[in-house]
């Protein structure tokens, strides 16, 4: 309104919102018919149990849209729990998304608000936006920051 121009708002508001919930019922519409990942996608798990695909998950998910088929079509917890195990997969994703956003709101009452929000805000966003809960974890800083949030209350326990 400042400018007389919506596009970065509206860039925003459809990145933040639309583009996740439209990528996760693509994830949804394409492992009902097609074999699950069963998490061999994973550096680890490769070795045990065979990836059934050619390409990576988000490439595969752009190729099924349609798009640019070197495009990245990222999803959160939700659409990649379903790729991994179907609707256990979410549950199982969704549990442990709640026990970590409990940790961290138990971690954050000895402390003010803004400390907490800063170190785990973008982690957090990250899982429900555009990253498994795996790679959120390990890669996007998720674990680090819940264990930053864990030093800190110790720290503060400690020195009163």
């Amino acid at each position: 309104m400042l400018f007389n121009n919506i596009w970065p708002l509206s860039l925003i508001v459809r990145r933040a919102l639309f583009v996740p919930a439209f990528l996760n019922f693509k994830y949804y519409l394409f492992f009902q018919n097609n074999p699950l990942i069963y998490f061999s996608n994973s550096v680890f798990i490769k070795r045990l149990i065979h990836y059934p695909y050619d390409i990576p998950v988000p490439l595969l998910i752009s190729e099924f849209i349609g798009h640019n088929p070197e495009s990245w079509a990222n999803t959160g917890f939700l659409g990649a729990g379903y790729a991994q195990l179907s609707y256990l997969g979410i549950i199982v994703y969704s549990v442990l998304i709640g026990f970590i956003l409990r940790i961290v709101n138990n971690s954050t009452k000895t402390y003010p608000f803004w400390v907490g929000s800063s170190l785990i805000a973008i982690p957090i966003f990250s899982v429900f936006t555009s990253s498994d809960l795996t790679t959120g974890l390990l890669t996007h800083g998720l674990a680090l920051g819940i264990f930053l949030l864990w030093l800190i209350k110790t720290n503060i326990a400690k020195s009163t």
